[in-house]
């Protein structure tokens, strides 16, 4: 199989089709493997480059902010409260914490919070949320500290390098 081989599958089907092929059927339709393909392009969207159509990108436009703070607010006015990361994981929250972090650039989930708060606080229709969330003066967030839970840790002995290791 050769790289002029797989552009001309690819454009053979692109014309049956009328449009470009998504990956799965290019592979479904031909007997192109995905093999060849990162053989001579490294990945199927660099396939679509050189033929000159443009590859899908799903995290070309991403979310909007609204995308992220009412699913966020309204985990808010559903627990009461601010939410910890595992309130959003056993409530199912989605976005996922990790897409939050990285799209407001946070080091700490809590942080996300004062994110929200600056976003709603001009907001009428936030007003109900807003009162859930305990603040001092309208800008500082105090966060409602957990009791500490029981934990283990466990300690091994590496005999061979004679170190003490945390588990």
């Amino acid at each position: 199989m050769t790289k002029e081989y797989i552009r001309e599958a690819y454009e053979k089907l692109r014309k049956q089709l009328g449009h470009k092929p998504s990956k799965d059927k290019f592979y479904e339709e031909t007997n192109v493997t995905d093999y060849y393909v990162i053989k001579f392009f490294r990945t199927f969207s660099n396939l679509v480059k050189e033929i000159g159509d443009v590859p899908e990108s799903f995290l070309k436009a991403g979310k909007s902010d609204d995308e992220f703070m009412i699913p966020y607010g309204n985990m808010i006015k559903q627990l009461g409260g601010i939410p910890s990361t595992a309130d959003w994981l056993h409530n199912n929250g989605k976005p996922v914490v990790s897409s939050y972090r990285k799209k407001f650039k946070l080091i700490k989930w809590e942080n996300m919070v004062t994110v929200f708060y600056n976003y709603a606080c001009d907001r009428p229709e936030w007003t109900e949320v807003i009162a859930l969330i305990p603040h001092i003066n309208g800008s500082k967030i105090k966060f409602q500290e957990k009791e500490s839970e029981e934990s283990y840790v466990y300690l091994m002995l590496d005999k061979k390098n004679k170190k003490l290791v945390g588990l």
